[in-house]
């Protein structure tokens, strides 16, 4: 099985503007492409990855990664993240 690579990922999340989910084991660990541990991970383990005045989200769900991307980080631009 190919693995694939986050910048792909990312790539297709910002020209599908829509929610990526793709199996663990098809991918390497978020950390290891940059990301980080979000400082209001919930239950599930969440990590991010700046990017313009947004980021990248990527969440742990039964068994895959799920990717966004958030137009603003809610860390640097609350109001904005919550309004958009």
């Amino acid at each position: 099985m190919k693995r694939l690579s986050w910048s792909d990922l990312e790539r297709q999340v910002l020209k599908l503007r829509r929610k990526i989910r793709v199996p663990k084991d098809m991918i390497p660990h978020p950390l290891r492409a940059g990301y980080r541990i979000t400082p209001f991970a919930g239950r599930q383990p969440s990590y991010a990855k700046p990017f313009g005045r947004g980021r990248f989200h990527v969440e742990e769900v039964d068994g895959q990664y799920c990717i966004h991307y958030d137009r603003y980080d809610p860390e640097r631009y609350p109001l904005a993240h919550l309004l958009n």
